[in-house]
């Protein structure tokens, strides 16, 4: 590879690393309140599609590589398999965080989160966290885990950074105490990732988590 061409991939590389992590943070920021209104949720839900297609783009278009090059494998029945057994892990991590911020009080902001939500019409709950698992992974986990990781030479950083970022942007909506339970989530879908190298389970593990937490954590 030529000095230009090494050149113009790592500026590719930038810019999609700006899209993969920087402008969900700026969506969510601007799009976020306390009491949102159902516009609010709907703009930024598709804010956040369209950043993920963008990657998709970026992906294919600029860099010219498949999709495979960001966790995307043939489905099989293990992914589901494998889907599952993450939600598993994240459920039994997340519980235990959740049972103690309970016990010291301070689970009250992860409530009011969930409790916002789901005053919203059923069919938003539902394409929610259909939204979150698809973008999120391919934002947080598939695209910037790869091309951080290639790009440095380090794992750690490949992991560590997408992280960290995917955990504060959650503090524009959920707020502070919300975040053990998402730097826990995260970190469990990064191992995941790591370890399977399947976006794809990755959103199965995702999207089984977020549904729960919607629909069926007590609020008393």
């Amino acid at each position: 590879m030529s000095l230009i061409e090494n050149i113009k991939k790592n500026i590719v590389i930038v810019i999609g690393l700006f899209v993969a992590l920087i402008i969900p943070a700026i969506i969510i920021k601007l799009l976020s309140s306390p009491d949102p209104t159902i516009t609010q949720y709907i703009m930024k839900e598709i804010s956040l599609w369209c950043n993920a297609l963008l990657i998709i783009i970026i992906v294919l278009k600029w860099e010219k590589l498949p999709v495979s090059s960001i966790g995307f494998k043939t489905f099989s029945f293990k992914t589901i398999l494998f889907g599952f057994l993450g939600f598993i892990m994240l459920m039994s991590i997340i519980s235990i965080i959740f049972m103690y911020q309970k016990y010291f009080g301070l689970n009250t902001v992860t409530k009011a989160g969930i409790e916002t939500v789901r005053k919203v019409p059923i069919w938003l709950q539902l394409l929610i966290p259909i939204r979150a698992a698809f973008t999120e992974e391919i934002l947080f986990r598939g695209y910037p885990i790869e091309r951080l990781t290639n790009w440095t030479k380090n794992k750690f950083l490949g992991a560590i950074i997408p992280l960290i970022i995917f955990t504060f942007i959650h503090l524009f909506f959920w707020g502070i105490g919300h975040l053990p339970l998402v730097f826990a989530g995260g970190f469990v879908l990064t191992i995941i990732y790591i370890w399977k190298k399947d976006l794809t389970i990755n959103i199965i593990a995702h999207l089984f988590l977020d549904l729960v937490a919607i629909f069926s954590v007590p609020l008393n």
